[in-house]
């Protein structure tokens, strides 16, 4: 049996513990601008513990952790579903580095601070949740804000197959920076719109994330050798050049596919007759070619090729006076 002697010394031990723990409590004491504590701040039966000063209002101490229900459920496949949340943080579908982790302050937690004058000062603290956010999180998220933008003159259809070539990028764990990070970020735009058969040009792919063509074409050389040996390796063969770009301009100006079908026939053809042309202007001057010589066509113009393509007329025309010498010998 135990001593009750002992029992009753263990009691007085935890009497004079809680007396302590009392007591430290009551130090915390905080002052408003009216001069009362917050011994004399008004209880309010809010569920949320919060303490006012009945004259000026000021909150002395506020605690908004109650508790919550959760209904974010896995499905069978593993997958999370975030329709219909209630009272939980939402998973960026489009994050692979997103977790769902609860943010480090929650909504509407404050602290009281006292200034070297004595003055009270209440900050809201979930302006410090951005720097608990982890690094991958952050900077997957800032990249997608630029395909975003990028997308608003490319086309929103583009995004999904940039954010997945991004993110093959990031698996390699390789660290860039500046100019070569953002050569990285534009050549993944620039293969989404190839997949997508539209096939985008460096200039194209500069204006729509404000960049210097220089570094669309400087980081592709670190684009293929990341990719390379990865499971996106197979974008590579994709063909980039001047001639994918035919079925986007043919589509454009609504040509029927055999267009675009002679209009690559030539192009391979007398590419070395041409290669003194600009690409773009190549490219030009083989569709009004085919449209207003060959085919004979009334629709489009000379002037909508033109427009269409974004070229001047007088290189239009150096385009077909060389394709008619190789083609008719005269």
């Amino acid at each position: 049996m135990t001593d009750p002697e002992y029992v009753r010394m263990l009691f007085n031990e935890m009497e004079k513990a809680s007396k302590i723990n009392k007591s430290l409590k009551e130090v915390e004491v905080f002052k408003c601008v009216c001069g009362k504590t917050s011994k004399e701040g008004v209880k309010l039966d809010d569920g949320m513990k919060t303490i006012i000063c009945d004259d000026c209002g000021h909150v002395f101490s506020e605690d908004n952790r109650v508790e919550q229900d959760w209904n974010i459920y896995t499905d069978t496949f593993g997958c999370k579903k975030t329709s219909n949340i209630r009272c939980s943080s939402s998973i960026d579908p489009n994050n692979p580095y997103d977790k769902g982790l609860p943010p480090q302050f929650p909504k509407g937690f404050t602290r009281t601070f006292v200034t070297k004058n004595g003055q009270t000062m209440k900050y809201d603290m979930t302006k410090l949740n951005v720097r608990y956010i982890p690094h991958k999180q952050k900077a997957f998220y800032q990249t997608t804000t630029l395909f975003k933008q990028a997308c608003i003159h490319l086309g929103e259809k583009y995004l999904s197959e940039a954010l997945d070539i991004w993110y093959c990028i990031t698996l390699q764990d390789i660290v860039t920076r500046a100019a070569v990070r953002m050569g990285l970020i534009a050549n993944c735009m620039k293969y989404s719109c190839a997949l997508n058969g539209f096939p985008r040009d460096n200039i194209e792919i500069a204006r729509a994330f404000n960049i210097d063509p220089k570094i669309v074409t400087k980081g592709h050389k670190h684009f293929k050798d990341i990719i390379t040996g990865t499971a996106k390796e197979y974008i590579l063969n994709h063909e980039l050049e001047e001639d994918s770009k035919f079925g986007r301009h043919c589509n454009n100006l609504g040509l029927p596919f055999k267009v675009e079908k002679r209009c690559k026939e030539l192009y391979n053809k007398h590419d070395d007759e041409l290669s003194s042309i600009a690409p773009k202007s190549r490219v030009a001057g083989i569709i009004a070619w085919v449209v207003v010589m060959e085919l004979k066509l009334k629709t489009p113009s000379k002037g909508d090729i033109c427009k269409a393509v974004d070229v001047c007329g007088p290189t239009l025309q150096r385009v077909t006076k060389i394709l008619k010498a190789v083609e008719t010998g005269k």
